[in-house]
């Protein structure tokens, strides 16, 4: 395989077209730097976004083929041996609004986050005055939940945003209600899960793509499942 065929969906802010791009392949290569590449040596005007190149930031996240990956931890080979060709189709995470070619808009969904109160609600064991002490087995209830990075992987792939952009909340968003929900210093579970079911909880068909999507490994299914069971209130 010796060179890779890469279209990219491009938008200017007004109309949207694909664009071919050829680039020579190289062994053990990120898809952020097949990215990087057309950008640096062929399309100057091609955007996209990426920051950290260590799955910290969650800033890179792309569609490749019609499924969500972050570039800058997915090995081109990996890619490649998945869909087993060469030719590669990128567009932005699904469900975001589009600001320029693979680059999407957070403040709507951030905005949308703010109806859970994502931050503790402290008890009064859980005060500044006790010193926020939890056990380790009390954090390792949401130890897993922690490792959200708000990449939107989750978001792309999730099947009833695709249908219901409305009032549904997002996956990363119900994790993150079930992350301060579930913390023993917490209070506030129980007006953060209600805000959860209006958020329409209910209506998660369980496609289970949110974990297995999760560049983090973390199981977004199971903190909805969680969350629809009125847990820790």
């Amino acid at each position: 395989m010796e060179t890779l065929f890469c279209k990219i969906k491009r938008f200017d802010g007004a109309k949207e077209w694909y664009q071919d791009y050829q680039i020579p392949y190289e062994n053990g290569k990120t898809v952020t730097w097949l990215l990087t590449k057309i950008r640096e040596e062929l399309d100057p005007t091609f955007s996209f976004t990426v920051s950290c190149l260590h799955e910290i930031c969650g800033a890179c996240g792309v569609r490749i083929n019609g499924s969500s990956y972050l570039t800058c931890s997915t090995p081109l080979d990996e890619v490649l041996e998945t869909f087993k060709t060469n030719e590669l189709t990128f567009e932005p995470l699904a469900n975001f609004e589009v600001i320029k070619d693979l680059v999407v808009r957070w403040e709507p969904k951030i905005e949308k986050m703010k109806q859970i109160n994502p931050w503790l609600e402290p008890s009064e064991m859980g005060s500044k005055e006790k010193g926020f002490k939890q056990s380790a087995k009390e954090f390792k209830k949401i130890s897993s939940s922690i490792d959200c990075i708000l990449c939107g992987v989750c978001t792309s792939e999730c099947e009833q945003l695709s249908a219901n952009d409305g009032t549904y909340l997002d996956p990363f968003i119900f994790n993150k209600a079930y992350r301060f929900s579930a913390d023993t210093r917490d209070v506030g579970a129980l007006k953060r899960i209600e805000a959860t079911l209006k958020g329409e909880l209910n209506k998660c068909v369980r496609c289970m793509k949110c974990t297995s999507s999760c560049p983090k490994a973390i199981d977004v299914a199971q903190t909805i499942a969680y969350l629809r069971s009125g847990y820790n209130c």
